[in-house]
């Protein structure tokens, strides 16, 4: 039985990285990929791969790394970057990487380098710390007397690749900024052919020491690329306008994703399809691939992913415990309005924390009672005979807030711990109906979901509020309902007076009464 062949890949993690990593398990190889962070090392064994995490890449952790592999990728580059810096990376670590592959007998090295290397590298004027750094790797990797493999792409395009996703970026704000010509060309491979031409270098023995040109079909303009990625966006029917491109024309204008343009060279895939018999593809599907792996036309949302308005008190608090029992996909949204107390702000924090749950903190710096606005100059009608603690339309505005984020996270509910005794027309009933009717009036887009306001505690009096709360386990030391900030409950503020009466009510000792948190909680 022949034993399985083992391929090393630097940067496994990244674009061309992750798709190698794939690919090369598929087609039997063992891939170990070598990476730098816990969270790298998490994506390539999440694919497959066997992570390697080294932290300085020194030669020797290197060499250790790769006793037993077969053939060595080597991915890791830096684009726009400091002379120092991409000479560490493009050229330092490939040195390093070498010294190892001959220290553990590797038998082949495939080194990606870049299009117009050769031709921009030699030239110590060029200005292009990238061009040089990476030319000198190249003659490194030429000198080293291991067997090798150098591919020079122009770009790569395909899911989850860089350069689509900052077209995509920048024509969603409209102006589309590159440091070259809108007539600069690029001649893109598509990442399915890419790896496909890189392991079968890899895996055989006739190509080596052979350089090859990675590019694709077509030769076609920066602006060309743009409009059709804009073209892939609309065809996801995402309506949005066409966008401005222009040329940053400075020696400073710097991009990753379109610095090497300022650079013009013509490659050749003549050699890449003779020798190794790749049928190009064309480009256009891999431009679609990229565009709807970013927009996710397809995306499949919870149907029981619900906003909920969580301040840290009590009611709100056993809503969020309620809501998770019944199996909802919870999204806790809190308003930061000033004089919030801060032990409701821990209380929200250390809860979510808990449970696992990351909470949207949305400011509200005009939240504020009609007295303390009052005091700022405003004339404030609703002042005379509102009562205490009143806030103009609060809740009408935190329910306009939370369906603001029910519809950019596909929410079918917004869920509030409103309970019987919250007597404010915007507390009730026929304001949730009236507010679910208007929204679904005026909900915009064919995936649109107009939510349901759902009040689960709104028949419940404060008493029963605790009963259900100590039922599903609710911190209750943790939750806070005073108005004010302090070591304990003022006891006399309005909510603490209802606060209190619950607890009596149903026959229960409070525990925030008597609980301090420490300053590390």
């Amino acid at each position: 039985m022949e034993q399985q062949k083992i391929l090393a890949i630097t940067g496994a993690n990244g674009f061309l990285g992750t798709n190698l990593v794939k690919t090369a398990l598929a087609q039997g190889w063992k891939v170990i990929g070598i990476v730098r962070s816990e969270a790298a090392a998490n994506v390539v064994e999440k694919i497959g791969g066997t992570p390697c995490m080294m932290k300085e890449y020194s030669e020797e952790e290197l060499a250790r790394a790769l006793q037993g592999t077969d053939v060595v990728v080597h991915t890791i580059a830096i684009g726009c970057a400091p002379e120092d810096l991409a000479m560490d990376v493009n050229f330092n670590i490939t040195k390093r990487l070498l010294g190892a592959c001959a220290a553990a007998d590797v038998a082949k090295f495939i080194y990606i380098s870049g299009l117009g290397v050769v031709e921009h590298g030699p030239n110590a004027d060029s200005g292009d710390p990238y061009f040089r750094s990476k030319y000198l790797a190249e003659r490194e990797v030429e000198n080293s007397g291991i067997p090798y493999v150098i591919f020079r792409p122009s770009f790569i395009f395909g899911a989850v690749d860089y350069t689509i996703e900052s077209i995509i970026r920048a024509i969603g704000n409209g102006r589309v900024t590159i440091p070259c010509p809108p007539d600069a060309t690029l001649q893109p491979i598509s990442v399915d052919d890419a790896v496909t031409a890189i392991l079968r270098a890899a895996g055989s023995d006739d190509i080596v020491n052979k350089e090859y040109d990675l590019v694709g079909l077509e030769t076609i303009t920066i602006e060309e690329t743009i409009l059709r990625v804009f073209t892939a966006i609309t065809n996801c029917n995402v309506r949005i306008s066409p966008p401005v491109i222009e040329n940053i024309d400075a020696p400073s204008a710097c991009s990753e994703a379109f610095d090497a343009l300022k650079f013009p060279t013509k490659g050749s895939n003549e050699a890449l399809v003779q020798d190794l018999g790749i049928q190009l593809t064309p480009i256009d599907p891999a431009i679609d691939a990229a565009v709807r792996a970013f927009i996710k036309p397809d995306e499949i949302i919870p149907d029981n992913r619900a906003i909920l308005l969580v301040s840290g008190g009590l009611d709100s608090i056993t809503t969020l415990y309620w809501a998770l029992r019944e199996g909802y996909d919870v999204i806790p949204v809190s308003m930061l309005y000033p004089l919030r107390p801060t032990r409701e702000l821990r209380a929200v924090k250390e809860i979510t924390k808990r449970l696992g749950i990351k909470v949207i903190e949305v400011p509200t710096p005009f939240i504020k009672e009609v007295f303390d606005l009052k005091m700022e100059g405003y004339p404030v009608p609703s002042l005379f005979g509102s009562g205490d603690y009143y806030v103009p339309y609060r809740n009408l505005v935190f329910n306009a807030i939370a369906t603001f984020f029910a519809d950019i996270n596909g929410a079918r509910y917004i869920i509030s711990g409103h309970i019987a005794p919250d007597a404010l027309p915007d507390a009730n009933e026929p304001f949730f109906e009236a507010l679910e009717n208007l929204v679904a009036q005026i909900k915009v887009g064919e995936k649109a979901v107009a939510p349901k306001f759902l009040l689960p505690l709104k028949g419940m009096t404060k008493a029963d509020g605790v009963r259900l709360a100590m039922d599903l386990g609710v911190p209750l030391e943790w939750t806070w309902s005073c108005a004010f900030d302090g070591d304990a409950p003022c006891g006399h503020c309005k909510p603490c007076r209802e606060r209190k009466e619950g607890f009596d009510e149903a026959g229960v000792i409070d525990p925030v009464l008597e609980f301090r948190p420490s300053r590390e909680d």
